[in-house]
């Protein structure tokens, strides 16, 4: 049985997840998602957790999501802390969203063992991540978002959105006339086509983190911020 959730685990990781492991920082998870609050319509893949659920610190605001997201999961069993410069860019438009640091706040935002940090929106649309720009299906771009961030003092990693979850594939997903709404995945294992998402138990997550280490497979864009 644990040889066959660890097979899954790795082929997971065969899928194009990014799970930064440094020293200072431990074993983290991350995960992107988008929140769509203002379309009635096929709302139910809103992510899950979000502000208010048990284990998570949310640092986003407004009165209707129409949202990018961004979750990081501290699986080690230490502190970590994610510091101020944290931003978003890599879109067609060359937006770059530096959204959170009054939010992170001078000495950081603390992410303890088993918990959850989110970062979304701070005000309603200033990070409608599918609008940039807006267009149409036809008219869809490569381009993948990049996050970057940097934790306990140590220089910014970059984890790159491949399967272009901020950016709903690359265009506009509600020129479809459909929600937007995206649940969360472990960055670069699923896009658009599985709205639903998909978030593993811990323990599954731990086994990624330790079968990458151990068989040489992990794959870290890390870089200094210019």
């Amino acid at each position: 049985m644990k040889r066959a959730i660890l097979l899954g685990a790795l082929s997971v990781v065969a899928m194009g997840a990014t799970v930064q492991v440094a020293s200072a920082a431990g074993s983290v998870a991350v995960y992107v998602g988008y929140a769509d609050g203002i379309r009635a319509s096929g709302n139910s893949f809103f992510p899950n957790p979000w502000d208010g659920s048990a284990g998570v610190t949310f640092l986003g605001a407004g009165t209707n999501y129409d949202s990018g997201a961004i979750m990081f999961v501290n699986n080690t069993a230490a502190n970590i802390t994610l510091d101020q410069g944290f931003h978003v860019d890599g879109f067609h438009n060359g937006a770059d969203f530096q959204l959170w640091d009054s939010l992170i706040g001078a000495s950081g935002t603390v992410i303890t063992p088993g918990h959850k940090l989110i970062l979304t929106q701070t005000a309603d649309n200033n990070f409608d991540s599918s609008d940039q720009p807006i267009l149409g299906q036809g008219s869809k771009t490569s381009d993948q978002p990049v996050i970057h961030a940097g934790f306990d003092g140590n220089a910014f990693n970059t984890y790159v959105d491949t399967k272009q979850v901020l950016n709903t594939g690359g265009f506009d997903l509600a020129s479809l006339g459909t929600n937007e709404a995206l649940n969360w995945r472990l960055i670069g294992t699923t896009g658009i086509e599985n709205p639903g998402g998909a978030v593993p138990e811990p323990g599954v997550v731990g086994l990624l983190a330790s079968g990458i280490v151990c068989g040489g497979s992990l794959i870290l864009r890390r870089r200094a911020r210019k």
